[in-house]
């Protein structure tokens, strides 16, 4: 992203942040950047793209710091831990941002950033999962999904804490300090009779509600592909996954052979996240 509209994007943030994003003017944005109402304009279309594309900043930010945490050689714990520790010191280093996420009021209705808002979450729990599954083994398996939402319940409510104080913690002994407590959880589950609450079932159910359909998949494509600064082989990816998904029957494999494609460009981790979500429901 070049110079200039991340200068823009900051200075919008601040003044969302702090007015809301309906008092805000595209004038006052200019202004807070020593630029032209017109050069505004050169960057962003409205003041709604702008929005648009601070939310894509923020989640292509967070899925790609995942991706590349899930795909280094530490340990499952080691990526709990720096997952974690990220994502506490994100709120720090970037609270004026942290709290116009937070800010309802200053989010007007858009089904297009409730759908990135929503795949982060569910792309977190699905890498949290896995990494309890690896950390605890085979005697949890029932209980996974209860012990990953212990793990997001207390993460969230230190996030709030956080938020609220601007506490200045070590975020990395933060981090230690629940993966601890979610050692008590573990083990008093692996030695209770209870029933899982969780169960796959209602993980599934969750899951296909929230999967993108076809037609919003190609929608997003064709998005990506007129407001991103792509690869030649990106494009072409793109152009393959578009072909496919007119289908019928759009196949599995062709998907995730072109979506793997894809997966080293962090702009690019929503659409790549929801397309594993979209292949995921054709493989039930």
């Amino acid at each position: 992203m070049e110079d200039k509209k991340q200068e823009i994007i900051k200075a919008a943030v601040k003044l969302f942040s702090k007015k809301s994003f309906d008092a805000t003017s595209v004038q006052e944005i200019a202004n807070a950047c020593h630029i032209s109402k017109g050069a505004f304009y050169l960057h962003f279309k409205s003041k709604q793209e702008l929005l648009d594309q601070i939310f894509q900043y923020y989640c292509d930010t967070r899925l790609g710091m995942l991706s590349s945490v899930m795909a280094s050689n530490q340990s499952a714990r080691e990526k709990c831990l720096q997952i974690l520790t990220f994502e506490f010191q994100e709120i720090l280093d970037n609270y004026d941002l942290i709290m116009m996420l937070r800010k309802e009021e200053c989010v007007p209705n858009n089904a297009k950033i409730d759908h990135l808002v929503t795949e982060m979450q569910l792309m977190t729990f699905r890498h949290l999962k896995t990494l309890v599954s690896e950390i605890y083994g085979a005697s949890i398996e029932p209980f996974e999904n209860d012990i990953t939402c212990s793990l997001f319940g207390i993460r969230s409510a230190y996030f709030l804490l956080i938020i609220q104080n601007q506490f200045q913690l070590n975020m990395r002994e933060l981090a230690s300090f629940i993966m601890n407590r979610v050692d008590d959880i573990a083990k008093g589950l692996m030695n209770s009779s209870e029933t899982p609450c969780f169960t796959d079932d209602v993980v599934t159910a969750i899951r296909n509600l929230q999967a993108p359909t076809k037609e919003k998949l190609m929608t997003e494509i064709m998005d990506t592909t007129r407001s991103k600064t792509l690869s030649n082989d990106e494009k072409a990816s793109l152009d393959i996954l578009h072909a496919e998904l007119r289908l019928s029957e759009p196949r599995p494999a062709i998907i995730k052979g072109m979506t793997a494609n894809l997966q080293d460009s962090n702009e690019l981790a929503v659409l790549t996240n929801m397309l594993a979500v979209y292949v995921s429901t054709l493989n039930q």
